[in-house]
């Protein structure tokens, strides 16, 4: 059965088109994403594979948005990130805000750093507001469709954060 955290990266998966190439970095978010994701088309996820590297999506997400661009590929660019990991690139927002890239952004908020510890976090909303990014605040898992259609029928930056409660990993089968 799929927790609160593992639930809410799944119905972000299953709003967005299926050939959406999602980039993440290092934490739970990336191992119930390529859990949950089923990939019909080559990259369709550009991780870090969980090598410890936190803060590498956001930049992934840049570079891949910039590499469709260049050479016509007509794909949605998503980041799904911690928050831990959103904060450790988060001057990037300016390169996409001034390039007016359309990537969504999807911050899972748990205000952990896995079994490391509780961190507190700034709030993402007003910085995404800082630098004109539009943004929405996601409690509940019924909010999560209709911001990611909102996202898709505009041609702009967004900035998703979805509060959710800590979820273990699951155990390897043995």
């Amino acid at each position: 059965k799929l927790g609160d955290y593992s639930s809410k990266i799944k119905e972000i998966i299953n709003s967005l088109p299926y050939n959406a190439i999602i980039t993440t970095d290092a934490g739970n978010h990336t191992v119930f994403t390529g859990m949950l994701k089923k990939c019909s088309l080559p990259k369709t996820i550009i991780s870090s594979h969980s090598m410890g590297t936190m803060g590498f999506g956001l930049p992934a997400s840049i570079g891949v948005k910039f590499g469709c661009l260049d050479y016509g590929i007509d794909r949605e660019v998503v980041l799904i990130s911690g928050d831990g990991g959103f904060q450790m690139n988060i001057q990037e927002l300016g390169v996409i805000a001034e390039n007016n890239l359309k990537i969504l952004m999807v911050v899972m908020k748990n205000n952990k750093l896995n079994v490391f510890g509780d961190i507190k976090n700034p709030n993402f909303n007003k910085i995404a507001d800082a630098y004109g990014i539009d943004n929405a605040y996601v409690e509940g898992i019924d909010e999560i469709e209709e911001n990611v259609k909102s996202y898709l029928k505009n041609k702009n930056p967004y900035l998703m954060v979805v509060e959710c409660k800590d979820e273990n990993l699951p155990k390897p089968f043995t």
